[in-house]
This record gives C-alpha cells, sequence and structure tokens, in this order.
C-alpha cells in the first residue's frame, strides 16, 4: 500500500532534498516507508500530466497527494491552461481508481506571482469542490522559508505536521498507515 506525493521543488524538498523533505518526514513520523517523493524541481501542472500514468504504473499507488501550481504561477500559464491539465489528470488518476488529494500551494511572497496563486488556489480548491476531493491546504504562516518560495527545514516540517492532520483524519488513509 503506497502513496504517491508528486509535485515539484516543494514535494521534492528543494534546496535540501528528499530527505528533509516534508514526505520524508513524514514517513519518519509514522515509522513507515509508504509515501514516495516523487516531487521534481521546476513541474508544473503540465509536466505532472505528462508523467503522471507512467508514476501510477511504476509505484501503484493507493492515493496520490499532488502538489503544484507555484511554478505554473511564474511561468504565467493561464487559468483555462492550468484546468485543462488537472481535469486530464483527475481523468488519469480516476481510470486507475486512485484517489487524489490536492495541495494547496502558499504563498511565495512576491505579489504579482501571488496575484497568480490566488486564482491558481482558487481553481483548485473549485475543482475539489465539485468533485468531492480532499485537499491539503498548505497556505499556513508557521511556515518558514529559505528563499521566497522555498521552506526551510523548520518550514517542511511544518508541512509534514500538517499532511500528518489532514490525512489522518481520512478514514481511506488511516487504514493504509495504521
Amino acid at each position: 500500500m503506497k502513496i504517491l506525493a508528486i509535485g515539484d521543488s516543494i514535494t521534492w524538498g528543494y534546496p535540501f532534498g528528499p530527505s528533509d523533505s516534508w514526505v520524508n518526514i513524514l514517513n519518519k513520523e509514522i515509522k513507515k516507508d509508504i509515501i514516495i517523493n516523487s516531487g521534481i524541481n521546476g513541474q508544473t501542472f503540465y509536466d505532472i500530466l505528462k508523467r503522471i500514468e507512467s508514476e501510477i504504473n511504476e509505484y501503484n499507488p493507493e492515493i496520490i497527494i499532488l502538489t503544484a501550481g507555484i511554478n505554473d504561477a511564474f511561468l504565467d500559464y493561464s487559468l483555462d491552461e492550468i484546468n485543462m491539465y488537472i481535469n486530464r489528470i483527475v481523468e488519469i488518476v480516476s481510470s486507475y481508481k486512485i484517489k487524489i488529494i490536492f495541495g494547496i500551494p502558499f504563498e511565495v511572497n512576491i505579489p504579482y506571482i501571488d496575484r497568480k496563486l490566488k486564482n491558481i488556489n482558487n481553481l483548485i480548491l473549485k475543482v475539489c469542490e465539485l468533485n468531492a476531493y480532499d485537499y491539503i491546504d498548505f497556505r499556513d504562516k508557521r511556515i518558514t522559508f529559505f528563499d521566497e518560495c522555498h521552506p526551510d527545514k523548520e518550514g517542511y516540517k511544518v508541512m509534514a505536521e500538517i499532511v500528518k492532520n489532514k490525512i489522518l483524519k481520512l478514514s481511506y488513509v488511516k487504514k493504509i498507515i495504521f
């Protein structure tokens, strides 16, 4: 039984690497190595769409935690494009009967990017609401940063705590972990 955490550098653990990512911190806390870190620096929803099916076939997860959006804002993808990529990802994941949990990215303290991120986050929340998907809200002021966009080591610990607190409330995740 596995959970696949797929996303960008925030999932991967930049700049420290996967060993200091929220994924690895959480695996250590639950004393099981069931969450697979499939974060890749610089990824967008489009990039994740291109690789989601091969990741599913390689890891055979029961649950996917998908966190993206920050790079989409930096690269100025339109909301229509992002919506199309998200919906296609959801179609693929659903065809495998895998549960999906979206991560809602935090703001990055760059005003023009944060305006775009608010719109992207609203889009993700709308997709979650319309489809009854669960989500993990990373817009938490306790997250501290290494630079404008990436958490420091304490920030990744807070992210792990946020994920743990959310997923332990979900019955379909509890049965995998415990």
